[in-house]
């Protein structure tokens, strides 16, 4: 007579436990893997989405700065000057694409200001010309447009090429030649900068932005009987 004997099946509670600690650990690794995975990927989107915005702010004060155009004014002395007032931190002068186009020239105003956390910010002023004339220098200019186009950068730098008056632009030899400064007036020069750059400093990197205008902007005064011939 044959005897069967049966024998237990299944998992012992302790291998249960086992099982159970090592699907709890793998769980635990795949969720924060996938926290890291999620934390890196907002992270590099933020970066894709500020480096976006930055570029697009660059492209559009490119615009602007590359089509100033040298606008006529008389000066309080009964000269004519062109408006062009730059310094090392900002610019006042006259566009034909501005941020506000409404098919008519713009004069703004584009200043280095500094934001509360210790950087930069730029911001753009305008008004069109479509309904208003500037005639003379002292005639006030009523922005009617204010916008933040750059925003949050280490530093922004502008600087000139140019000659330091019309006079002697017009008596040079071949000792004289135009040269770059932190500040000019075309105001007093009667001329346009022949070149312009703006430096955007943004962290460790740099952009530079650099404009090539009028060589001969002075031929815009020829009209105008008291201007210096």
């Amino acid at each position: 007579m044959t005897s069967l004997h049966s024998k237990q099946s299944g998992f012992t509670l302790i291998e249960l436990l086992i099982v159970t600690l090592l699907l709890s650990l793998i769980m635990a690794v795949g969720t924060y893997s996938y926290s890291l995975f999620v934390d890196n990927w907002q992270k590099e989107l933020g970066n894709f989405n500020r480096t976006k915005n930055f570029t697009v702010s660059v492209q559009r004060v490119d615009r602007l700065l590359e089509n100033v155009y040298p606008y006529v004014l008389i000066k309080n002395n009964a000269e004519a000057g062109l408006l062009f007032v730059g310094s090392k931190s900002g610019l006042l002068s006259v566009t034909y694409n501005g941020l506000f186009n409404d098919g008519s020239p713009e004069v703004f105003r584009i200043s280095k200001i500094e934001n509360e956390n210790g950087r930069f910010d730029l911001i753009y002023q305008a008004m069109s010309l479509k309904y208003v004339n500037i005639i003379h220098e002292d005639q006030p200019i009523e922005f009617t447009h204010k916008v933040e186009i750059v925003k949050d950068v280490s530093d922004v730098d502008f600087n000139y090429y140019g000659w330091s008056s019309f006079r002697l632009k017009s008596q040079s030899t071949n000792n004289e030649q135009p040269k770059w400064s932190s500040k000019y007036s075309a105001l007093n020069t009667q001329l346009l900068p022949e070149k312009m750059t703006m430096t955007i400093k943004r962290d460790n990197k740099s952009v530079i932005l650099r404009y090539a205008y009028d060589l001969e902007s002075e031929r815009w005064l020829s009209s105008y009987s008291d201007s210096e011939t």
